[in-house]
């Protein structure tokens, strides 16, 4: 004998019990749109913010990483960069002076190099200390002499010292030497890059 079948299809309950056909409709559609309730929101919301999390993380990690490579290393090297480009034209301008000195040294024109370093000193405000010596060490500008003693200056002052011979041929014809503040023009260095990575 066969075996009585033991789940009846669709056709078969509805042809049975129609009342129930609106019911199993219903049932159907409800299971195939899964339905949206409380705790499935939570989960779909929840999902959401890992996703955004996973894509945000890396893009700040990787922003972090870019600003403290400008603030760490680029900025200090652009800086040196500059700053030594600065000091090597200082020393051309140093190097045209003390050929400019030649001259009225040979002829011991000593008020024409008065005049001269009195000029540059006062055109030149970072320039901290403006020294002449003779070949013999003896103090030949400023005319008030410092007694061989450089004055001190402040710890916080970024000083560049420079010590030019001054000759003609085989003649030595004195020492110029020139210490230069470069403070402002470090911090004005410092706040323009400051200015180009907040742009």
């Amino acid at each position: 004998p066969a075996r009585p079948e033991r789940k009846r299809g669709r056709a078969a309950v509805v042809a049975a019990h129609p009342d129930t056909k609106s019911r199993i409709d219903i049932d159907a559609g409800l299971s195939a749109d899964a339905p949206v309730g409380p705790g499935n929101l939570l989960g779909r919301l929840n999902t959401a913010m890992l996703l955004r999390q996973k894509i945000l993380l890396p893009l700040l990690l990787i922003g972090a990483l870019i600003a403290a490579a400008l603030h760490f290393i680029w900025i200090p090297a652009a800086i040196q960069k500059t700053e030594t480009a600065h000091i090597a034209l200082i020393q051309r301008h140093l190097d045209s002076i003390a050929e400019g000195l030649v001259p009225p040294l040979l002829a011991d024109q000593l008020a024409s190099v008065y005049e001269t370093l009195a000029a540059l000193e006062k055109k030149n405000p970072e320039w901290r200390l403006v020294r002449l010596t003779s070949p013999q060490g003896k103090v030949m500008y400023p005319l008030i002499s410092l007694s061989g003693q450089e004055m001190p200056a402040p710890e916080t002052e970024p000083l560049q010292r420079f010590k030019l011979r001054i000759h003609y041929l085989d003649v030595e014809l004195g020492t110029l030497q020139v210490n230069v503040d470069l403070h402002d023009f470090v911090a004005d260095n410092l706040s323009h890059h400051r200015a180009l990575l907040a742009h």
